[in-house]
């Protein structure tokens, strides 16, 4: 039985999104770059995606870059061409995955014929095989996976793809296993007939499946994940003796795509995390604030159909923007850190290796007022995370009944690991002075640390106690610290 999560990552977007742009005439794609799937082979990163055509046809492309470059990706090949008239993906190929089964590269992938609307477009999913991995032919009796069409079944009246792994049985044999989102439903309200699941099928060959029904559902206590989940990408991660789900989730939170995590010890039943927010990865880039206007970026209305991938021991992640492709793709690095917060007012924080840490910062701090505290009505909560995992809380300080200091706390994901915030704005008619406050940060490992590397020169540290000068009157200062994961001394 999972109780926390082993791997929780957040993740650092690229500077330079969408490392797949699309633009008529252009080397990606027309108006649509989309659904990428990424492996890293001969120290080159394989992007698989859908792209359209001048024919506004939308076929699976190639494309690679060197796993150094992920802005130097090269003109894309097609792949997977449509279908003839009538056929089951005359019109869409996309979301593309591989995988080798019998010493053959197959591609799956998911088509469109432009009968229907919605996943009822979708007449099922197709595959093709390649000896060298360029060449694919497609295999007959094509869609080898297409919807149930029997009332009552999660992929009833629509199906799309998601991604495949290989579980190897006690005799040393293997059975393929496909994770791929089921529609059941087609409707207009928002919540029973827009319904997703994720589902699997499994195989002994790749050709002929057996359905085994669903493996997760929306979360109706998760505003970012309370309409459906589609589009999941699954690994086994033998580090940690798990299966790991990256998937995307629709909520009323954004009314669109973010990307979310699930772990898994039998791959079948899923833990999504303890308490709201863990598992949210990467959602909206909601962007910053420019004069009265939020700024608009290719990525700010969704985030969505992730891919993962290890590259020199780092994850990166893919994932489409904007419009279902219309935004281009970009990729995110994973921080070394992430910082996720419990009921308790307790911040966890991982490392990418899975090392974990419990971090208490203060409700109370002394100062020449004495000790000051929050009220016996308040009850500090971490809020968020925002759609880059930060998580942030406000509180007020009181001197016997009077408030005197206002609280700030935020934990933000960098390169480095985290970045804390602390703003302190002195709410009184008198300076204060001889500010101290405690930090307590504890790790579960006996090779790792965190450092915390405070920004300014007047700030000390005594053992677990942070203290700096004073605060004038009326004024708001911010303490800036940069924790970082550093091994322990012998």
């Amino acid at each position: 039985m999972i109780d926390s999560f082993r791997k929780n990552l957040a993740w650092i977007r690229h500077e330079n999104n969408p490392v797949l742009k699309p633009k008529i005439g252009g080397e990606f794609g027309e108006t649509i770059c989309m659904n990428p799937y990424a492996e890293v082979r001969d120290r080159q990163i394989y992007l698989y995606y859908a792209a359209d055509s001048p024919s506004e046809k939308i076929q699976i492309c190639l494309t690679k870059s060197s796993i150094n470059d992920v802005d130097g990706f090269c003109k894309r090949e097609v792949i997977i061409d449509n279908g003839e008239a009538g056929e089951f993906d005359s019109k869409w190929c996309v979301l593309p995955n591989t995988i080798m089964i019998d010493g053959k590269h197959h591609i799956y992938y998911t088509s469109n014929n432009g009968i229907g609307q919605g996943l009822s477009g979708f007449p099922g999913i197709g595959c093709a095989l390649s000896r060298d991995g360029k060449s694919y032919t497609k295999v007959s009796g094509n869609p080898i996976l297409p919807p149930s069409g029997i009332l009552g079944d999660p992929d009833m009246i629509g199906i799309a793809g998601g991604s495949l792994i290989k579980i190897k049985q006690k005799d040393n044999s293997y059975i393929i296993r496909y994770y791929y989102t089921g529609c059941p439903t087609l409707g207009e309200d928002y919540f029973t007939d827009q319904q997703k699941y994720i589902c699997c099928a499994e195989s002994n060959n790749g050709t002929d499946w057996q359905r085994r029904g669903v493996n997760m559902q929306r979360d109706p206590e998760h505003d970012y994940e309370d309409v459906a989940v589609a589009g999941p990408y699954v690994i086994y991660d033998e580090e940690i003796e798990r299966y790991r789900m990256w998937y995307s989730a629709i909520g009323t939170r954004w009314g669109y795509y973010s990307i979310c995590y699930a772990e898994s010890e039998d791959g079948i039943d899923w833990y999504r995390g303890e308490s709201y927010g863990d598992n949210l990865q990467i959602g909206p880039n909601l962007g910053p604030v420019s004069g009265l206007y939020q700024e608009q970026s290719w990525d700010s209305q969704m985030a969505a159909y992730p891919s993962v991938v290890k590259v020199g021991g780092a994850h990166r992640l893919f994932y489409t923007g904007n419009g279902y492709g219309k935004g281009g793709i970009g990729t995110a690095l994973a921080a070394p850190l992430r910082a996720v917060s419990d009921a308790n007012g307790v911040v966890r924080i991982n490392s990418e290796d899975g090392y974990k840490f419990t971090a208490t910062y203060p409700l109370q701090m002394s100062c020449s007022l004495g000790v000051i505290i929050p009220s016996e009505s308040q009850s500090p909560k971490w809020h968020g995370p925002c759609p880059d995992c930060g998580i942030w809380r406000e509180y007020n300080l009181f001197s016997t009944e009077n408030p005197c200091v206002r609280v700030t706390q935020l934990l933000r994901h960098k390169d480095y690991g985290i970045e804390l915030r602390f703003t302190l704005y002195n709410m009184t008619g008198s300076s204060i002075s001889d500010i101290e406050f405690t930090q307590i940060i504890e790790c579960e490992s006996n090779t790792d640390n965190l450092d915390v590397e405070w920004g300014s020169s007047d700030i000390s540290k005594i053992g677990n106690n942070v203290v700096f000068g004073s605060l004038a009157a009326g004024e708001t200062r911010t303490l800036t610290a940069k924790i970082r994961l550093t091994k322990r001394e012998s």
